[in-house]
């Protein structure tokens, strides 16, 4: 008799929910592992203990046809290939996120975070093909742990489409899932960044001025100092300098 792999802690599967954002980015990466080493990843023991689930006639048929529909999507190509491309993205967001969230933070540098964010999105959004390579490692990783089981994770695109038709033109499924799926991703996020903070430049350096850390800066050159905005904000207010 083969012996079950032990689980050496009690682990449950969760929907993230939409007020837990700053938790999207560690759930996805305790599953998968970080982008440059997936030695950490738990996606091998979760297809374990759902194809167990699927085996056991303790389970009522709900709950088994739920587990198999489960390690069916898991199992799918693409399914590892968008998670990584968000991991690739958290990499880069996440630092500016828990800065955004100090105590008594520093305007400017923050504003500096995230433009670096911006930019550093902005160089990925085309790179598929590290995706694509980063991918196909992770499955021939998690296949080596699956065989003892007999589970299989696909290197195909065969289901790319299934969930997203292809734009008109596009036929090769490779095209199809770096078009519909990476840059599809990558654009959105990098199209919301850049239309909540890059379009607010001006007010963000003007409120920077009331941060107490930067007075002794604001004195020494009063003249750098510009409230328009902030004076067109509220019309009663007298800007002056000195």
């Amino acid at each position: 008799m083969q012996a079950k792999p032990r689980i050496k802690k009690r682990l449950r599967l969760e929907r993230i929910g939409q007020t837990r954002w700053l938790s999207t980015g560690r759930a996805i990466r305790k599953l998968f592992g970080n982008y440059t080493d997936q030695s950490s990843e738990f996606y091998s023991g979760l297809l374990i203990i759902l194809q167990q689930v699927i085996e056991a006639p303790d389970f009522k048929g709900s709950v088994r046809y739920e587990a198999q529909k489960l390690s069916e999507n898991f199992c799918e190509f693409e399914t590892i290939l968008m998670a990584f491309t968000f991991i690739r993205i958290f990499y880069i967001t996440t630092p500016v996120s828990d800065y955004l969230q100090t105590l008594g933070l520093d305007i400017m540098q923050a504003w500096r975070m995230i433009n670096k964010a911006i930019e550093n999105v902005e160089k990925i959004s085309r790179d598929f093909s590290g995706i694509l390579e980063t991918a196909f490692n992770f499955v021939v990783h998690a296949n080596v742990k699956l065989k003892e089981v007999n589970i299989s994770v696909p290197k195909s695109f065969s289901t790319i489409g299934s969930r997203r038709s292809a734009p008109e033109g596009i036929t090769d499924q490779k095209r199809n899932a770096e078009v519909s799926y990476h840059n599809a991703v990558t654009d959105a996020v990098l199209s919301s960044m850049q239309a909540r903070f890059s379009s607010h430049e001006k007010p963000y350096k003007q409120i920077s001025c009331f941060d107490l850390n930067r007075f002794s800066e604001i004195l020494e050159s009063p003249q750098n100092v510009e409230l328009s905005f902030i004076a067109n904000a509220v019309p009663e207010m007298s800007v002056t300098t000195g």
